[in-house]
């Protein structure tokens, strides 16, 4: 068999068509919301935003963020290559990062601030840094930027520490991440109150985004609503019928979810406004029910997409992928391969196992259990004609045409396709997991 995956292979009915019962519901909502407790609870990297202190010692937070600049970001982005290039071409050093780092530094920074509180109102990324400066891997190449962290959602919720010295950025937490993000990106509510009504919403009220992305349609008498960008795993309130208006930016609201979505006012306060999303689109009221059938579909739903490090180029990468596939049921997990790896359910730890083990426990595994490497996280398929195959947002491996190592793509591939050092991918598994199942 081939390494990289049929056409045949890319519909979703080739990998749920090979389990016993395809529809069968593997986790009911009670028992995802238990599982959601449990991964909270861990060490997984999730924080619950609504219990965060109301003030906090702004001058000790920029203090840390300074010196964790200095000392682990710059560090981290320069030992990833042997050379970096900013967007002029010139290779970036150590003192290439000052000015962004001097940037942490806000002479208006008090002792002690409050927070507050902000909803995403353009899909956008956590920084690493307060700055546009560009980190590349390769001169002129602009698809691939360190400098972007992780994506993050219209609609999902923040809390606002400090301002950079530009006022430019702001230095945020949300419930997976915490980082820099565009001030221009995000909206600051009233209030926790009106924060939560934005956001906190029970899964009956929300309409959920499960297709690649939806793009809501242009208008020129509403821009704020027009084109707006929602993708895979995107959450927004539903207006109540007894609400709708005769017309939405001059249109009936015919065959439409009615949905608010969140805008910035030019002042950069939160208002929202009613937006509608075809029935056409992928996307529904509440979370999907956690089938093999729909995991398949739902994976299916990114194949050949861009790969987007850290949630540039509106899209996402390999752990970002998944996290965006398991949030269409409503079920939380780790928002990176280490916090992936570490979630309290079914996760055998497989590191120091040989291939053939491994192969063992792949033919045990149900269709959309996570295969963690170091650095690395698949999306298990099957099983066909004696190889294993998954699906990934890839952003290099030794492709088997022998035309270089880059992919940047969303794939359908076999354990058999190998990295730069030659190493099966089956070889570099550390970690089977599968979310919807509870401990071993």
């Amino acid at each position: 068999m081939s390494i990289i995956g049929s056409k045949e292979m890319s519909e979703a009915t080739f990998w749920y068509k090979k389990q016993s019962a395809p529809d069968m519901l593997l986790v009911t909502p009670e028992e995802i919301e238990t599982i959601n407790k449990k991964v909270a609870a861990s060490n997984c990297g999730i924080t619950d935003l609504k219990t965060l202190e109301a003030s906090y010692d702004a001058e000790a937070l920029q203090t840390m963020l300074y010196k964790e600049a200095k000392e682990v970001t710059v560090p981290f982005y320069l030992e990833q290559e042997e050379a970096l290039y900013s967007e002029d071409g010139s290779k970036l050093d150590v003192y290439s990062f000052d000015t962004a780092i001097n940037n942490i530094l806000n002479p208006d920074t008090k002792s002690i601030q409050d927070v507050r509180y902000a909803i995403v109102t353009k899909l956008t990324s956590f920084r690493g840094l307060p700055t546009d400066m560009m980190i590349l891997d390769e001169e002129g190449d602009y698809n691939f930027d360190y400098l972007y962290s992780s994506s993050i959602k219209v609609n999902d919720p923040l809390v606002i520490y400090n301002a950079s010295a530009d006022g430019r950025f702001c230095y945020a937490k949300g419930i997976y991440v915490s980082g820099w993000v565009p001030v221009t990106d995000i909206a600051l509510c009233a209030d926790k109150n009106e924060w939560l009504e934005a956001w906190d919403i029970t899964d009956d009220e929300s309409l959920i985004i499960y297709g690649d992305k939806v793009v809501t349609a242009k208008t020129r008498v509403m821009p704020e609503i027009s084109e707006r960008v929602l993708t895979m795993g995107t959450v927004l309130k539903m207006v109540n019928e007894s609400e709708w208006p005769d017309t939405i930016a001059e249109r009936a609201p015919y065959f439409n979810y009615v949905v608010w979505l969140p805008v910035r006012r030019v002042d950069g306060s939160y208002n929202r406004s009613m937006a509608m999303i075809p029935y056409s689109a992928k996307a529904g009221r509440g979370s999907l029910s956690l089938t093999y059938k729909n995991i398949a579909e739902v994976a299916m739903n990114m194949l050949g997409n861009t790969y987007g490090w850290g949630g540039m180029l509106d899209s996402t990468d390999c752990s970002g992928y998944v996290w965006d596939i398991y949030r269409c049921f409503g079920l939380k997990i780790g928002k990176n391969t280490k916090y992936q790896a570490s979630m309290p359910v079914y996760n055998i730890d497989v590191k120091t196992m040989e291939a053939d083990e491994k192969k063992g426990l792949l033919m045990k595994l149900p269709l959309g259990a996570l295969l963690i490497m170091n650095g690395h996280v698949v999306l298990y398929l099957g099983e066909e004609d004696g190889s294993f195959y998954v699906i990934n947002n890839v952003s290099s491996a030794n492709r088997p045409d022998g035309k270089g190592r880059r992919i940047r793509s969303v794939i359908i591939n076999s354990l058999d396709i190998t990295n730069r050092n030659g190493e099966k991918w089956i070889e570099l598994i550390d970690h089977m997991v599968v979310p919807f199942r509870s401990c071993n």
